[in-house]
């Protein structure tokens, strides 16, 4: 009994220890469960692509503050209607950071509070195409695709293809042109293509080669001709529209089923190919036919926003020249004209685009076509032998007189191959007799002024002849590439129509 004091004091002593040493651990416990802990969010906290794991709240503010900036800076979002790109002011997107971080769950993914300024977003559509204006846009579906893009806050560049927006927009596909090329004595090959080929798609933003296309058709074995028909058309067909024509080939000479300006040759064998570049994100289709044995090429796919026009410019005339040529099978005095000659043609083709206003906004030129002239070839009786008379004096023949071909002022004088010139001012001296002497031979006797045929005009004051041939008619010098190699074509034919001799 006279313990017990002793003994409620002891539990007292003991029941207070453990309730003091209790409440000091499990209060700092409390504290740091429910006041530090809830500052700093846990592993995989993110918001959109921003990862503030094991940050404060105050801290992930400042860092996702630093992401809106960066994303509304670098960031590009597009809007897109067919051929017509219009990029878009990042200010009509609203980031609301206070209610992205007070609704933030720690440990899971989230995205960026952020709303859209609607009356911006009209005015972007509508700046994009006036057309719009009177569709029935889904701006709640664009509006939801933006703010997507916008809440992940991830880098990179957005385009929104409004044609996806407009509600009833028709799938299918309208005539957009159409190109006729006479089929000719290729028509049986022409119907051969046809059958190969029938429809072909050129995807968006892809292109489409001629002779690839034709190779996986299994459709290798054709004539030049009947591809070049093939290529002229899809060439026509593609020129008033954004289409780029990436290789393109011509003839010498201008066929007879094509237009100046208009044609495009291919051959599989000299690998000349026609390609072109669909610039568009959708896909149009070529359509292939006969009717009335003519091959008629279809371009079909959505209408264009813009108006393309093709303008045929400074078109130019080469007239041939005329090549003089002797033969020992004609009869004195007998001419005849053994090759007509062409003229040579040029022309340059270029493509206005309009906008949806018809205001001129672009002017490119498409090609420089140049056909160069084919030679007049005109051949005569060779020139009797000079007479030698009695008295030892030399006897010429007069011109005109049924011995020797009269002159003719477009051509150049018969040739003599032991004639070369050692100078050209040196004009040569007669005889008594009114003749040019024996060692005049290096110039011409007939006109002092002009090389002896059978000399390039060109090389004329070099002193000797670097090639053979009559000169023909050339465009005016030019500092510009085309026109120097132009006059280089009218050159080498000059030359080699002068070989023929």
């Amino acid at each position: 009994m006279k313990n017990q004091p002793m003994v409620k004091i002891f539990l007292t002593l003991i029941l207070s220890t453990a309730y003091i040493f209790s409440f000091s651990h499990l209060a700092a416990f409390a504290y740091d469960r429910f006041v530090h802990q809830g500052d700093v969010w846990e592993q995989g906290t993110k918001i959109g692509s921003l990862n503030v794991s094991g940050k404060t709240s105050q801290q992930s503010a400042l860092q996702l503050e630093q992401a809106v900036k960066k994303w509304t800076s670098e960031n590009r979002v597009t809007f897109t209607y067919k051929e017509k790109n219009m990029k878009i002011d990042n200010s009509m997107f609203q980031f609301q950071n206070e209610d992205t971080i007070g609704h933030l769950k720690s440990g899971q993914k989230n995205l960026a509070a952020v709303k859209l300024d609607q009356n911006k977003l009209e005015d972007a559509v509508y700046d994009t195409s006036i057309s719009l204006s009177s569709q029935k846009l889904d701006f709640d579906k664009l509006s939801q695709d933006l703010l997507v893009s916008a809440a992940m806050l991830e880098g990179g560049q957005y385009t929104f293809h409004l044609e996806n927006y407009v509600s009833g927009s028709s799938k299918e596909h309208e005539v957009i042109t159409k190109a006729e090329i006479k089929a000719g004595k290729d028509e049986k090959e022409l119907k051969e293509i046809v059958k190969r080929l029938g429809k072909t798609d050129i995807q968006g933003q892809s292109q489409f080669s001629l002779l690839n296309t034709l190779k996986n058709a299994k459709a290798e074995k054709l004539s030049s001709d009947a591809l070049s028909r093939v290529a002229s058309g899809i060439y026509r067909a593609i020129l008033p529209t954004n289409f780029a024509v990436v290789e393109r080939n011509i003839s010498r000479e201008l066929p007879s089923y094509a237009t100046l300006g208009y044609e495009a040759r291919a051959d599989n064998g000299n690998d000349m190919d026609l390609v072109v570049a669909n610039m568009n994100d959708t896909a149009y289709s070529l359509y292939f036919s006969i009717k009335n044995h003519t091959l008629i090429v279809t371009l079909k796919g959505q209408a264009f926003l813009n108006k393309y026009s093709i303008l045929e410019t400074d078109k130019m005339k080469y007239p041939p020249g005329t090549v003089q040529q002797f033969s020992a099978l004609l009869s004195t005095g007998e001419r005849t004209v053994r090759e007509q000659g062409k003229d040579g043609l040029e022309v340059k083709i270029v493509r206005k685009i309009f906008n949806e206003t018809g205001k001129l906004v672009k002017t490119e030129q498409i090609s420089d076509d140049f056909y160069p002239p084919v030679q007049r070839v005109e051949v005569s009786a060779l020139a009797e032998p000079a007479v030698i008379p009695a008295d030892g004096g030399t006897t010429v023949p007069a011109a005109g007189d049924g011995t020797i071909p009269a002159a003719d002022p477009n051509t150049d004088p018969p040739a003599d191959p032991n004639m070369v010139p050692s100078d050209p001012n040196t004009v040569p001296q007669t005889g008594t007799d009114g003749v040019p002497p024996a060692d005049s031979s290096n110039q011409n006797p007939w006109n002092p002024g002009i090389p002896p045929a059978g000399i390039n005009k060109n090389n004329w004051n070099n002193g000797l002849p670097k090639g053979s041939g009559a000169s023909s008619k050339t465009p005016a010098d030019s500092s510009s590439d085309s026109e120097r190699k132009k006059e280089d074509v009218l050159n080498r034919d000059s030359e080699k129509s002068g070989d023929e001799k």
